[in-house]
Formats: C-alpha cells, structure tokens, sequence
C-alpha cells in the first residue's frame, strides 16, 4: 500500500493512524478497523509496546504542564 502505520498514547487516549495516498485509503481503513475491532495480539508485541507505553507515561510525567492538567 506504501503506507505509513503509526499510534501513541496521552493520558486519556490511544490514537492509530496511517499517512497513506489518497487512491489507497479505501484499504487504509480497512486496516485500521481491522486493528480496533479485531485485533490479533502476540505475546511477546504486547510486551514490547507495554515498555514503550510506560516510557510515553514517565515521559509526560516530567512535564510540569501535562501534570498540572491531570
């Protein structure tokens, strides 16, 4: 598709998204419904992107700004 698959996290959301032309968003789409509504989770991904996650947390965290707005 020669797309661009990406995601990250806030506080209070997780967020997908893919940069793709405009001829392939039909199956960009596709993907992404694919991805939230039946998702296929191996084990060992989880685990990687949990430690990705919490550096996201303990990076936010250090910021004054983010943490007054909790």
């Amino acid at each position: 598709m020669g797309a661009m698959l990406n995601a990250y996290t806030s506080h209070d959301l997780v967020a997908f998204h893919i940069t793709a032309r405009a001829e392939a968003a039909p199956a960009a789409v596709d993907l992404l419904s694919d991805i939230t509504a039946r998702p296929r989770i191996d084990a060992a991904e989880l685990d990687r992107e949990r430690g990705v996650v919490i550096q996201e947390i303990a990076r936010s965290n250090d910021q004054p700004a983010v943490v007054a707005g909790h």
